[in-house]
């Protein structure tokens, strides 16, 4: 058996425990190759095809996540600045 960990949030955090763990049940190990252009265009492609809701930014996707009961509105309300600040800190890393 084969599984794959995304390199993302604590999943990657957490690899070595995982990868210990899966491996001494008999998985194969692999991560997810470094995010790239084509990764993030693929992304764009199914959340076009697959999400509901046309957004333009990242405070309007949290505010339809709300819409769509995904979210709670007031959780949505609250940090929907913070979304907007996504960009900034993605390119400071």
């Amino acid at each position: 058996m084969r599984v794959g960990i995304p390199r993302s949030l604590l999943y990657y955090k957490y690899l070595p425990f995982w990868k210990t763990f899966l491996t001494r049940l008999g998985a194969e190990v692999e991560t997810s190759p470094l995010t790239n252009k084509k990764i993030l265009s693929r992304g764009v492609e199914v959340a076009e095809n697959e999400y509901p809701a046309k957004t333009r930014d990242y405070q309007q996707i949290i505010l339809s996540l709300s819409e769509y009961g995904i979210i709670p509105v007031d959780f949505a309300e609250k940090n929907k600045k913070l979304a907007g600040y996504r960009n900034r800190l993605v390119h400071i890393y």
